[in-house]
């Protein structure tokens, strides 16, 4: 199959450790072609998801090599298959197998500019492992048989590797790695401190950066390529957001929310250049400056503002996916969540950036939480949360006095930010919250 695609003989540096001294061999994943070629010299056992098994031709020589098959729809694979990678790789270090379990830790294949997060899968077992560094050397004009997004098809990857006389595929194996520090011998976080540590080796060792981008990144932008409209301005990295970054500030987010938040995204931007304009925020926030219950336009461009991070006028979608998540993970029952949200929102009812909310801006979140009440009941709930007494709510107060009024807090809450975060809101909202649904806590 090799000598077909091109591949007449494999550049090789360094050499391979004894199965039995390195179990496990991990390297950087480009695209098609490394598997064969690792398993060809290794006749190592591959880890890879289970779509490939009905690849033609494909998955009927991965079947020679006794893989592990991942099974990314099935929640219970990942523990299976942790399992049999530890499994197996003991048994290669105790002689039973001759070859090494052989995986890319990436968890996807990528365009090779950077090293993407390591999945820890190879490295629970605690063993060590020896990094091979797998490269394409070829000059402009000719195939890298890169398979990342976007791509060629893998037909056309392989047609046009058959049209070259000869391409070249580079391995350098690394001395094997150990886990050394007492930190990468406990059970958690070992796994995760060995990989980041081998995966800097990668980097350094091919001159070229790590980032937090993961295999959810990928699957992000694959979702993203849907909206074809969209594509030029996604496939910049519009929706590469560094998924496991936020996920490390907001734990409750998955890669199903952040799906559904980036439907939600590209159904208000309307202007289908990949980013949200102020104006078409504030269309979906539903502004209105005589209804208490919704925002003024000073509060909604405050809370803009306070979402793009970058200060370009416009949110992208990582900027908007940050906001989303944390108030969809908003819930009086979680604490330190819902006590993140209250000091956003403050923020923006804060529209001077002073720092501090007097009467006339308090009574806005006043009147849309007790709509019932009166002019003196109003004031008199203000006295009651200016604890200092200076006819200005500082932050410290208003988180205080909204922590223990949790219930009727949320439901504003609730209702205000809606349009942004259920995709099933629109901005023809009813006057009354509490015929809204509620967020997902």
């Amino acid at each position: 199959t090799l000598w077909f695609l091109g591949y007449l003989w494999i550049e090789e540096e360094g050499s391979q450790a004894p199965a039995s001294e390195a179990p496990i061999v991990v390297a950087n994943h480009l695209g098609p072609i490394e598997p064969l070629v690792i398993a060809t010299l290794t006749r190592g056992m591959p880890v890879s998801k289970i779509e490939n098994a009905s690849i033609p031709l494909f998955g009927s020589l991965a079947k020679v090599f006794l893989p592990i098959f991942v099974d990314r729809a099935n929640p219970e694979s990942r523990d299976l298959v942790k399992h049999e990678i530890e499994s197996r790789a003991n048994a290669v270090a105790d002689g039973v197998f001759r070859s090494p379990v052989f995986l890319f830790p990436e968890g996807t294949v990528t365009n090779g500019t950077s090293i993407i997060t390591f999945k820890t899968g190879a490295f629970s077992p605690r063993l060590p492992v020896q990094p091979l560094l797998v490269q394409f050397p070829h000059t402009p004009g000719h195939i890298h048989p890169s398979w990342g997004i976007p791509s060629p098809s893998l037909g056309e990857i392989f047609f046009r590797l058959m049209c070259e006389p000869y391409n070249r595929c580079r391995l350098t194996w690394l001395p094997k790695v150990e886990p050394v520090s007492p930190d990468e011998m406990t059970e958690w976080p070992g796994p995760k401190i060995f990989a980041n540590r081998v995966q800097r080796i990668f980097a350094e060792e091919l001159g070229t950066p790590t980032t937090q981008y993961s295999f959810e990144d990928m699957k992000l932008m694959q979702e993203a390529l849907k909206f074809s409209s969209r594509k030029l301005a996604l496939e910049q990295g519009g929706a590469a957001v560094e998924l496991k970054v936020i996920q490390s500030i907001i734990s409750d987010l998955d890669i199903k929310d952040a799906k559904a938040c980036l439907k939600r995204f590209h159904s208000l931007a309307k202007t289908k250049d990949g980013e949200l304009t102020y104006e078409e925020f504030e269309e979906a926030m539903g502004v209105n400056e005589i209804n208490n219950l919704y925002l003024t336009s000073k509060e909604c461009r405050r809370m803009f503002d306070l979402l793009d991070d970058d200060q370009s006028g416009r949110l992208n979608f990582r900027e908007f996916l940050v906001g989303v998540s944390l108030f969809r993970a908003a819930s009086p029952d979680c604490s330190d969540t819902f006590e993140e949200v209250l000091k956003f929102c403050f923020r923006i009812y804060d529209t001077e950036g002073t720092g501090k909310i007097d009467y006339d801006h308090a009574t806005h979140i006043l009147r849309a939480i007790k709509p019932d009440g009166t002019e003196e009941e109003w004031k008199a709930t203000f006295n009651e949360i200016d604890k200092n007494d200076n006819e200005t709510l500082e932050e410290s107060e208003f988180v205080a006095w909204a922590m223990g009024n949790g219930k009727d807090v949320f439901q504003h809450l609730n209702f205000v930010f809606s349009p942004i975060v259920d995709e099933r809101q629109d901005t023809t909202r009813s006057s009354d919250p509490l015929t809204e649904p509620l967020l997902d806590p």
